[in-house]
């Protein structure tokens, strides 16, 4: 894999990715594909700012999504799931993965400390044995994306990026 400076897969082919699911997506966020604008600004009482007219909005429920298994090229999602209510957030992610076509590639940002995610090492190592590619679990709180004092600071402690490709 060849990493930009934030060491998220800077080699995918943009190309590929025609439906891409942004799971948790809030004010202000802006989402870029390479140059093309996809879309910025949804709150919960629908959606508001800038929006192309092939983006979707919609709200549901993360623990069971409403779309069939291998719908979208590409998921993503940024300091989300630790916020839900959840014993086990492993099976959240399963449940993201679930929605990921054959040969789509993924990149979930949180806070994936032991306390709220279990032992990630070994779920890296279980989406590995299912037949996940190029799976890692990339700390971002080693100044890629922000210092240790920082995650500290935010209360972002145990921060990490799960990337790879389906």
């Amino acid at each position: 894999m060849k990493y930009n400076n934030i060491g998220i897969d800077s080699s995918l082919d943009r190309k590929r990715i025609r439906k891409l699911l942004l799971i948790g997506l809030f004010a202000g966020v802006m989402v870029m594909i390479g140059d093309m604008l996809l879309g910025w600004g949804v709150g919960a009482s629908g959606t508001s700012g800038l929006e192309a007219n092939y983006v979707q909005f919609q709200p549901g429920n993360a623990l069971k999504l409403e779309f069939p298994d291998e719908s979208f090229d590409a998921v993503m999602s940024n300091y989300v799931y630790h916020n839900i209510p959840s014993k086990d957030r492993q099976a959240i992610l399963l449940e993201t993965l679930r929605v990921l076509k054959k040969g789509g590639c993924f990149a979930i940002h949180d806070i994936m400390s032991e306390s709220k995610y279990g032992d990630m090492q070994s779920f890296v190592n279980k989406l590995k044995d299912m037949g996940y590619e190029s799976v890692e679990l990339i700390d971002t709180t080693d100044g890629k994306f922000m210092s240790l004092f920082e995650a500290k600071w935010m209360a972002l402690s145990g921060s990490a990026i799960l990337v790879g490709r389906k």
